[in-house]
């Protein structure tokens, strides 16, 4: 069964823009099988929140470029690529 939250939702627009790459509005609605309400909501916390930069002349979106790093370094890490390095801080919350 296929997660349909809205976290879930979200997670899948973000691994579809990990490319850093311009995207339409409309091939994310498509690939992500949602409709345009959506899509507009996703887009409207993504950015919200700085995850994106939205080109509202041409409808287009991507992610902004700290997070895509943050996300290619994160899903190489569990690999065997070195550009990943962990800070040797401890985590405040710990």
């Amino acid at each position: 069964m296929e997660d349909t939250s809205t976290t879930s939702k979200i997670a899948k627009a973000l691994e579809y823009l990990k490319d850093g790459k311009w995207h339409t509005v409309e091939e994310l609605r498509e690939k992500m099988k949602v409709n345009e309400n959506q899509i507009q909501q996703i887009i409207a916390f993504l950015s919200e929140y700085n995850f994106i930069i939205a080109n509202q002349a041409e409808k287009k979106v991507k992610l902004e470029e700290a997070i895509q790093k943050f996300l290619t370094q994160t899903a190489t890490s569990e690999g065997t690529s070195n550009l990943y390095k962990p800070s040797k801080k401890p985590c405040p919350f710990q």
